[in-house]
């Protein structure tokens, strides 16, 4: 096992590099979290939501349209304030029978909406599906099992996107419940609705679409924070990030590496220039910058030199130094312990290669730490 003090930050950059690992794991655990079965389940229900039409004018025709965009908290508020309004009598006649027409008419969509494949199958066609093959699997939807059967018959793809696909189909069969469910309680409305008020069918109805809607609610509030932790914590990867360039050596980051210079830094011709960026500064002085929000995604990709153009130098002037060049060398050791050290822990190296990692950079420190001994050791005088 790798010796706990050679994983201890030992470095200001390890530090960050430490808690930018940390960060990382936390944001992929929110993104586990967002692709949750009630997430799926909830992206499909309003996926066939959107399908709805308002049922013509009348008390209904917000609780609708809240219900079609999929925004259950505002649609359960104008279901109480509906319930209590019939429940209080204080609806009009021909308000009431207009607003039993609405309960019909959208009980008559959800049902068609529990029952319509027509989505899945360009789902599953989008999945790469054929025609054939997604028809067989969206009539297969309600029985577990012959959805089962009709996957493993389909060749030429891995468990992995028969997972996939099952997952898609299990989320639509969720959602169509839901659609029977709420189906049903809108049809208990309309019928125990009568001129005194709500009945007890009625209420019952009211009662069981509400808690389906506040079921509904918290779960797309519960997505609703998680994306928000989403986006604070890659905002802290970003500035984190940020400040390890700032501080960082050369090369390791994204953008401009400490003590070096940008290639639209001021240059060094002493002649002034007409424009901004490149050699000579223009004397209008620099544009004026604004924070703006970005979305930054840093990929470390294994790239090759293939003789192609070289787009950036950097030119350092200094006395010119004979011997070996060990600062960069040193750098290099550590930057690479650290990576190393941090691809142990995660289990990013197979098995069979950890103990030669181990040794390899084992042998690297102990040379480091020999070239350091030299250099604070006083050296030997000579006539």
């Amino acid at each position: 096992e790798a010796d706990p003090e050679e994983l201890t930050p030992q470095h200001v950059e390890d530090i960050r590099r430490e808690a930018l690992r940390k960060l990382t794991k936390v944001n992929e655990l929110i993104e586990s979290k967002q692709q949750s079965e009630q997430a799926r389940q909830l992206e499909a229900l309003q996926n066939q939501l959107r399908n709805l039409k308002t049922p013509g004018d009348g008390p209904l025709s917000e609780f609708a349209r809240s219900l079609a965009r999929g925004n259950f908290a505002e649609a359960k508020d104008s279901l109480e304030k509906l319930a209590e309004q019939i429940a209080e009598g204080s609806m009009s006649e021909s308000d009431r029978e207009r607003a039993q027409e609405q309960l019909e008419n959208l009980k008559e969509q959800l049902e068609q909406l529990a029952e319509n494949r027509n989505q899945l199958e360009e789902a599953l066609k989008e999945a790469g599906l054929s025609r054939e093959q997604a028809a067989q699997l969206a009539q297969a939807l309600s029985d577990p099992e012959a959805m089962q059967q009709a996957l493993d018959k389909m060749e030429g793809l891995s468990e992995e996107q028969k997972q996939q696909l099952q997952q898609m189909a299990c989320a639509q069969s969720q959602a169509a419940e839901s659609c029977n469910g709420m189906a049903g309680a809108l049809g208990q409305m309309a019928k125990g609705m009568s001129s005194e008020g709500m009945g007890q069918q009625a209420t019952e109805g009211a009662n069981g679409l509400s808690d389906q809607l506040g079921q509904f609610e918290a779960i797309q509030q519960e997505l609703n924070n998680l994306q928000a932790a989403a986006s604070e914590c890659r905002g802290q990867i970003n500035k984190l990030g940020q400040s390890m360039c700032e501080g960082g050596t050369p090369g390791q980051c994204f953008g401009q590496g400490a003590g070096t210079q940008g290639p639209w830094a001021k240059g060094s011709n002493p002649n002034p220039g007409n424009g901004m960026g490149g050699p000579g500064q223009g004397s209008g002085g620099a544009m004026d910058s604004e924070q703006t929000d970005f979305a930054l995604e840093k990929i470390k990709q294994q790239v090759v030199n293939q003789g192609g153009p070289i787009i950036s130098e950097t030119i350092v002037y200094g006395a010119q130094v004979r011997g070996q060049s060990r600062a960069e060398f040193e750098s290099a050791v550590r930057s690479g312990k650290a990576e190393a050290a941090n691809a142990l822990e995660q289990k990013a190296v197979p098995k069979k290669y950890q103990d030669a990692v181990r040794a390899y950079f084992g042998r690297l420190e102990q040379i480091r730490k020999a070239q350091e001994s030299d250099r604070s050791s006083p050296k030997d005088e000579s006539d």
